[in-house]
């Protein structure tokens, strides 16, 4: 963990690529748990990757779409900027002032987002 960089939660963890994270083709499992304060632009949960020239880049971008409450998952190729066209996006808006538990699964080429145990 290199630092915590400020958005809408107030908070968001941003770890540097390193050979733990490299998950390649390997099957994985990100959880955290989150309390959203108040509602800003593309808050971030958080973000797997490099942060370089404002660009943002990042290998897994998990933030709110826009000034929605659903989550997004952004991924980058080869350090590029992700597509700010979200792979996916969840279909339940969270809610303010309420803890979350996050769940991101990869199980072979299969992504599966779970919040609260519910997948989405």
């Amino acid at each position: 963990v290199t630092g915590v960089q400020t958005c809408a939660l107030p908070i968001s963890l941003l770890i540097s690529n390193n050979g733990y994270l490299n998950f390649g083709s390997y099957n994985f499992t990100i959880q955290l748990w989150f309390n959203m304060k108040s509602n800003k632009s593309y808050g971030t949960l958080l973000a797997i990757g490099t942060e370089g020239n404002n660009k943002g880049v990042a290998s897994i971008v998990l933030c709110f779409v826009g000034t929605t409450r659903k989550i997004g998952l952004y991924l980058s190729e080869k350090g590029n900027s992700y597509d700010y066209n979200p792979l996916f996006t969840s279909s339940y808006e969270v809610e303010l002032n309420t803890w979350y538990n996050l769940t991101l699964l990869r199980d072979n080429n299969e992504i599966e987002l779970y919040i609260n145990n519910n997948f989405y």
